[in-house]
């Protein structure tokens, strides 16, 4: 019985390799014919291209704050809300580099600009801004820069009224080497208040440029 047991074990652990659930609709699909990557299905990553915005597409959240998102996402919507919520927990690098690689496609940064990663709330932790901002320096060849810490952000933001957002504060850790630009990197755009606390923080600019997954509205 011993050896039954480990038997089907053993068929199920192969067969869930060959299957995979879509982050968005839920349902099952064989992996080998997803392309390119297992996290929605090809019909609702279909979906997803309807949010989309247009190259050089820009969103100002403040007079400072100028927003670059790869997606909008309206609340009502789900394809967008389930990627985001969908990256997570445990996001393949993949899905991470094959929508930072977007995101290059339709941007063109000055030469000397300075990627910036909005830091996480827990210190020393490389979150998904991190990684995206790391695969965009690398491809870009520009400066990674991390010298951005929360000084007061210890609630999770999507329980803050707006108001209560814009009460965190950020500050300095290094100093910022001169440049034309910084490009701040974030999943997700709400109320434009961790650009505007990093705007804050570095002071020297005249503007903050955001390259973001998504910015709600």
């Amino acid at each position: 019985m011993r050896f039954l047991a480990l038997g089907i074990f053993a068929v199920i652990w192969g067969m869930n390799s060959y299957f995979r659930n879509c982050k968005n609709c839920g349902l099952s699909f064989f992996h080998n014919d997803f392309n390119p990557i297992d996290f929605f299905c090809k019909k609702c990553w279909f979906e997803l291209e309807k949010y989309k915005t247009p190259t050089q597409f820009k969103i100002y959240k403040s007079p400072e704050v100028l927003v670059r998102p790869l997606f909008l996402w309206d609340e009502k919507e789900s394809e967008v809300g389930n990627l985001i919520h969908g990256l997570k927990g445990g996001t393949p690098f993949e899905i991470i580099r094959k929508l930072s690689l977007e995101i290059i496609a339709r941007e063109s940064p000055a030469q000397d600009a300075i990627i910036v990663p909005v830091p996480s709330s827990k210190v020393g932790e490389k979150d998904h801004a991190y990684q995206i901002a790391n695969i965009i320096s690398e491809e870009l060849g520009l400066r990674l820069w991390c010298g951005l810490r929360w000084e007061n952000k210890s609630t999770n933001q999507k329980f803050l009224k707006k108001t209560e957002r814009f009460v965190s504060t950020m500050t300095k850790t290094e100093r910022l080497p001169p440049t034309r630009q910084v490009i701040l990197i974030d999943d997700l755009v709400t109320t434009g208040a961790t650009a505007t606390a990093a705007y804050k923080a570095i002071k020297s600019l005249n503007q903050i440029e955001v390259w973001a997954l998504a910015c709600r509205i």
